[in-house]
C-alpha cells in the first residue's frame, strides 16, 4: 500500500496534479517508517527479510523525494502566475523546471511553444517537439486490454520507424558530440514524431519544420497524417483538420515560389526571383487570425504583406531559416542589379532573423566596402572576426540563447576563409581586430571577443606583485631573451622572484641587473647549484661515508646537470 500511494502521487504530480497530493506522500512516507521500524525489531537475517527492508526504505526516500519536488512545483506555478518576466531567459528556465516535474502536463509545454513562437526560435520549437514526442515513444504498444482506454494516442497508428527516445539523450562521452538542443530527426523520424505529439502541439511542429527549410520532413509528415485521415473516415483525427489544411497549403505555396525563384534567378532574370522570392516571404503574412500560436489553432501573421519589387517585409517580425536565406538570396541578386543600398537592407534582414548568420554578415560587409562605407565595413568584418574567433573556443550555443537558427554558423568557417576575409581587410586599410589568427601577432585571451567567459590581461601593477600575466603558451616561445641569452620564464614564486635585487616583470627566475652579476650557466639555475653545495658539504662532514670518486669540487658542475 506504501509503495502504490507513493507511486500514484508520482504519476498525477508528473500530470501536473498537485491538489491533495501533500497527504498521499505524507501517507506514504509515515507507513513505510512504521514499517522499518517494526522490521528492525523482527530481524531474522534472511534474504526475505532484507529486501522487504530496502522495498521500504526506496518507499520511504521516494515519497521525501515526491514531497520536495511537489513543494518545488508549487512555487513554480505561483513565480509563473505572478511574474512580469522581464527577462526572458529567467522566463525559460521556470517553464524548464516545471516541465521536468511535470513532464506529461501539455498546458506546461504549449506555454513554452507559445514563448518560443514569439521569439521566433522555430529551430527550438522543432526540437522541443521532437524530444517530447521521442519521450512519449516509450509508451507504444502497452495500452492493451484493460489498459486500452487510457491509450493517449490515436487508434490504429503507424508503427515506430525509426524515432527512439535515446537519440535525444546525451551521450556525452565524445566531445565532438552535437548537444541535445541542437539535434534534428530525419524524414521518417518526424513522421513518427507528429502521430505521437499532443493535437495542441502538432500544427506549430508542422510550421516549424517548413520555416526551418526541412521540407522533406514537412511532406511526409503530413502526408502519412493525411493518408491516416482518409483511413479511418473521420472517426479519428490526429488534430483538427482546418489547421493540417492550412498548412499543406502553405507548405505547397513555399515550395513552389521558392522554386520558381531558383528558376528564375538561375535564368538570370534576377528582377523576376526576387518578386518571387518577396511573395514567398509574404505566405507567412497575417490572414486574419487573431493571436494564435501552440495551442489555440491559429496562425499569427509573421510578415506584413509587402511582396513587391524590391523589398519584402520588415524583417522584425519575420523567423526561421525560411526567411533568413530568403532575405539573403534576395540580397545576392540585388547586388547582381548593381542595387546596392537594397542589397545591404536585406542582408541587414537576414540578420535580423539569424544574427549569426556568417554568410548574410559577410556580403553586407562587402557591399559595404563597395559602396565606400568604411566605418560599416569594418563593423560587419571585426564582427565577423569576433564571431568566428569565438566559435573556436565555444563552437555551440548553450540552450535558449545565441541566434534563433543554428545554421551557416561562426563554427563551421574554415581556416582558409578566414584567413582570406582578413586579407580582404588589409586591402581595404581595416586593421584585423586583437586576437586574430594572422601570423606574428601574439595572442591573449585579454583580447579575446568572449571576455565574459576568460580572464582578463593583468595590469603592470598586478604583474610587478608577482602575479602572472594570461599569455597562450604557444606564444611564449616568441618572447624576447632575458639577460645571458636565456630565454624569458615566470618566476615560480614571490619569494624567488625577489631575490634578485631589483624587480623587472618577466625577466626571468633571478632579475637583477645584467653588469652586477655574470651569466649563469644554460644548465643549472643558481638555486639549484646551491643545493647542491649543501648536499656536498653534508656528505663530506665527519663522520658520514664519502661519495664515491673522491673529493668533488663545489665549483665545478657535472656534465650533464645532475647532483
Amino acid at each position: 500500500r506504501a509503495r502504490a500511494t507513493c507511486a500514484l502521487a508520482r504519476s498525477l504530480l508528473a500530470r501536473g496534479v498537485s491538489h491533495g497530493l501533500d497527504a498521499m506522500f505524507d501517507a506514504a512516507s509515515d507507513l513505510s517508517r512504521r514499517l522499518l521500524e517494526e522490521a528492525a525489531d523482527a530481524s531474522d537475517g534472511s534474504r526475505r527479510h532484507e529486501r522487504a527492508v530496502a522495498a521500504l526504505a526506496r518507499v520511504r526516500d521516494g515519497a521525501e523525494e515526491g514531497s520536495r519536488r511537489l513543494v518545488r512545483y508549487k512555487e513554480l506555478v505561483t513565480k509563473y502566475e505572478t511574474s512580469s518576466f522581464g527577462n526572458k531567459r529567467e522566463a525559460m528556465r521556470v517553464l524548464d523546471e516545471a516541465i521536468e516535474i511535470a513532464p506529461d502536463n501539455v498546458e506546461w509545454h504549449v506555454r513554452k511553444l507559445d514563448h518560443l513562437v514569439r521569439k521566433r526560435r522555430w529551430f527550438s520549437v522543432a526540437n522541443h517537439c521532437e524530444r517530447h514526442a521521442a519521450s512519449r515513444s516509450r509508451l507504444d504498444g502497452i495500452f492493451v486490454g484493460d489498459l486500452r482506454p487510457a491509450d493517449p494516442f490515436v487508434p490504429g497508428m503507424p508503427p515506430l520507424r525509426e524515432l527512439d527516445d535515446r537519440f535525444f539523450q546525451d551521450a556525452g562521452r565524445s566531445s565532438g558530440a552535437v548537444p541535445v538542443h541542437l539535434r534534428t530527426l530525419g524524414p521518417s523520424g518526424a513522421r513518427d514524431a507528429a502521430f505521437r505529439l499532443p493535437p495542441e502541439m502538432l500544427p506549430v511542429y508542422l510550421r516549424s519544420l517548413r520555416l526551418e527549410m526541412r521540407f522533406d520532413e514537412a511532406e511526409l509528415a503530413l502526408s502519412a497524417i493525411e493518408e491516416y485521415d482518409a483511413g479511418v473516415d473521420g472517426t479519428a483525427t490526429v488534430c483538427d483538420p482546418s489547421d493540417l489544411r492550412r498548412e499543406r497549403a502553405k507548405l505547397d505555396e513555399t515550395v513552389r515560389l521558392r522554386e520558381r525563384g531558383d528558376a528564375q534567378r538561375g535564368e538570370g532574370f534576377h528582377d523576376q526571383a526576387i518578386k518571387l522570392y518577396g511573395e514567398c516571404l509574404a505566405v507567412d503574412a497575417g490572414t486574419g487570425d487573431a493571436g494564435g500560436g501552440a495551442g489555440t489553432g491559429t496562425t499569427p501573421g509573421i510578415l506584413k504583406r509587402q511582396s513587391s519589387w524590391p523589398a519584402a517585409s520588415g524583417a522584425a517580425n519575420a523567423g526561421g531559416r525560411l526567411h533568413a536565406v530568403l532575405h539573403d538570396t534576395r540580397a545576392s541578386c540585388l547586388v547582381s542589379l548593381d542595387k546596392l543600398d537594397s542589397a545591404a537592407a536585406e542582408s541587414g534582414r537576414a540578420l535580423d532573423v539569424h544574427s549569426m548568420y556568417v554568410g548574410a554578415l559577410l556580403r553586407r560587409a562587402r557591399v559595404h566596402a563597395a559602396l565606400g562605407d568604411v566605418a560599416g565595413a569594418k563593423a560587419d568584418f571585426t564582427r565577423f572576426i569576433v564571431l568566428v574567433e569565438g566559435a573556436r573556443l565555444h563552437p555551440y550555443p548553450p540552450p535558449n540563447q545565441g541566434a534563433a537558427c543554428h545554421f551557416d554558423m561562426p563554427s563551421e568557417v574554415t581556416d582558409g576563409q578566414l584567413e582570406e576575409v582578413q586579407a580582404e581587410m588589409e586591402a581595404l586599410g581595416i586593421k584585423s581586430p586583437a586576437g586574430g589568427r594572422k601570423a606574428g601577432k601574439k595572442k591573449t585571451r585579454g583580447l579575446n571577443p568572449f571576455s565574459c567567459l576568460c580572464s582578463k590581461k593583468k595590469t603592470a601593477d598586478q604583474v610587478a606583485d608577482g602575479k602572472p600575466a594570461v599569455t597562450i603558451a604557444a606564444d611564449a616561445a616568441a618572447a624576447p631573451p632575458a639577460a645571458g641569452g636565456k630565454p624569458a620564464r615566470w618566476p615560480m614564486g614571490r619569494r624567488n622572484f625577489k631575490r634578485g635585487g631589483k624587480t623587472t616583470a618577466g625577466a626571468g627566475r633571478r632579475s637583477s641587473p645584467a653588469a652586477s652579476k655574470p651569466p649563469q650557466s644554460p644548465g643549472r639555475s643558481p638555486r639549484t647549484k646551491a643545493r647542491s653545495r649543501r648536499r656536498v658539504s653534508f656528505s663530506l662532514s665527519p663522520g658520514r661515508r664519502k661519495k664515491k670518486g673522491g673529493d668533488p669540487d663545489p665549483d665545478v658542475d657535472s656534465a650533464d646537470g645532475s647532483d
